[in-house]
C-alpha cells in the first residue's frame, strides 16, 4: 500500500516538473479553477493569476491543476482492520 502511494507521488512530482519545465505550470489549454489557499479567491481562466486580487498573495502559492488521472482516488476495498 505504501508502495502504490509512493508510485503515485513520483508520477505526480514528474508531471509538475514537466509544467514547471514547458512554463505551464500556471497556464493551461482550457479554463480551469484557480484557488488562492490563503483567502479561498476562486477564479476560472486559462491562466492563474500573478497575485490574488483579493488577498495579493503570490502566484506561487495558487492550487496547481493536475490532470484527473492524477486525482482520481483508487476505490479498491480496504479490509478492515
Amino acid at each position: 500500500m505504501i508502495r502504490d502511494v509512493e508510485i503515485r507521488h513520483a508520477k505526480i512530482f514528474k508531471e509538475l516538473y514537466s509544467q514547471m519545465k514547458n512554463k505551464n505550470l500556471y497556464k493551461k489549454a482550457k479554463e480551469v479553477e484557480w484557488i488562492c489557499p490563503a483567502c479561498g479567491y476562486v477564479s476560472f481562466d486559462k491562466k492563474a493569476w500573478d497575485e490574488c486580487p483579493l488577498c495579493q498573495v503570490k502566484q506561487g502559492y495558487c492550487e496547481v491543476n493536475l490532470p484527473k488521472k492524477f486525482t482520481i482516488l483508487n476505490k479498491k476495498k480496504q479490509k478492515n482492520v
